[in-house]
């Protein structure tokens, strides 16, 4: 662990060959993104029935919870997509991308892994699926087997009692579309909010792109797409009570939110969500409340007044580490929980629970 917010969302470092399978991954992401970006900008985007470049369309109408496909940056894809297009996995399925002849071309600045050598032929599935056992075999495994040992619980507890989470967890790569007409000022341009949905600006005026949540998860793992280790986090911020801890922060209405302090390739992002909250009776590991505000780096002119640099390009992939539908919602039997006198006799499984938490996913603004 190389940093730590609180004491439920933490960074944990990853080694080399790692690094370059996320890269790859995101190398992949962004030639898709291209491609389908490309290819629906020819027909409109309203026949959810079709799919294109072999890509399955989402229909928004559908359960989000069980989402596998492609979906644009609208509000009509529910309130947290507003500014995000995606490709998202849900219950182990994969789908695949032809990117013959779409290779994107690379930046000097690259990982050395990521080569015409190394990398010959973009394969979109095959590089998803190696993303997708870093981030939950290697990743969240070993995170979850942590919080088994810090609860007391058997061994597996999570794969036995609520698994495989391999078939049942949902993750996507989202990148954000932000029209200059919705805040991307351009380089050098005073920095004041230009967001006209008041709903999406924070108590003292900064633009947020992704409103403030908690993750329907276990547990989230986040990696954003820079080489290496950076300082910030590209805006993303974690709602913390302890103003002792200063690390990038904006006060607003009694309430603190600070900037994570690392991201890129070399740095996964942990976050404690809801479902290990629930389980948990809110003790030890509650969810972590997030968001993603305006990462433009902010100067100042002569006179003082507020600078904004451009807007660089931010992409990210999530994980939500999910029980299986049939799993039963009930506390863990850890002997560090007080449970009270009173136990669910009924305890809801978590399709049924999930399928509450999508339809606030999908509200509008």
């Amino acid at each position: 662990i190389i940093s730590s917010v609180s004491a439920h969302s933490h960074s944990k470092t990853i080694s080399h060959d790692m690094e370059c399978a996320v890269a790859r991954a995101f190398s992949s992401a962004r030639s898709a993104f291209h491609l389908v970006r490309e290819t629906l900008s020819e027909k409109s985007h309203k026949n959810y029935s079709k799919s294109t470049c072999g890509v399955p369309l989402i229909d928004p109408d559908t359960d989000s919870g069980s989402w596998t496909g492609y979906h644009n940056a609208s509000e009509i894809n529910g309130r947290y997509n507003q500014f995000r297009e995606g490709f998202v996995f849900s219950n182990g399925q994969l789908f695949d991308v032809n990117l013959e002849g779409h290779n994107e071309v690379r930046e000097g600045n690259e990982l050395e892994c990521i080569t015409e050598k190394s990398h010959p032929g973009i394969n979109f599935e095959e590089d998803m699926e190696e993303l997708f056992h870093l981030m939950h075999n290697v990743v969240a495994d070993g995170v979850l087997k942590a919080i088994e040992r810090r609860l007391s619980l058997p061994p597996l507890y999570f794969h036995d009692q609520l698994g495989p989470t391999k078939s049942s967890s949902q993750w996507h790569t989202k990148r954000y579309i932000i029209d200059t007409g919705r805040g991307n000022v351009e380089q050098n341009a005073q920095c004041e909010p230009k967001n006209d949905n008041p709903e999406s600006q924070s108590g003292n005026g900064v633009d947020i792109f992704l409103p403030v949540h908690t993750d329907p998860s276990l547990i989230s793992v986040v990696i954003l797409d820079r080489p290496g280790v950076n300082s910030n986090a590209m805006g993303l911020e974690v709602f913390s009570s302890n103003k002792s801890e200063k690390i990038q922060e904006n006060v607003f209405d009694n309430c603190t939110w600070q900037e994570l302090p690392n991201h890129g390739h070399g740095v996964a992002i942990i976050f404690v969500g809801s479902v290990l909250s629930y389980l948990t009776k809110g003790q030890i590991f509650p969810a972590v409340k997030h968001r993603v505000v305006d990462w433009r780096i902010k100067t100042k002119d002569d006179d003082g007044c507020c600078i904004c640099g451009s807007r660089e390009e931010r992409m990210a992939v999530t994980l939500f580490v999910r029980p299986h539908g049939n799993a039963l919602m009930k506390t863990l039997p850890s002997p560090d929980l007080n449970t009270g006198k009173k136990m669910s006799n009924n305890p809801p499984t978590f399709s049924a629970w999930n399928s509450r938490v999508a339809k606030n996913y999908m509200k509008k603004n």
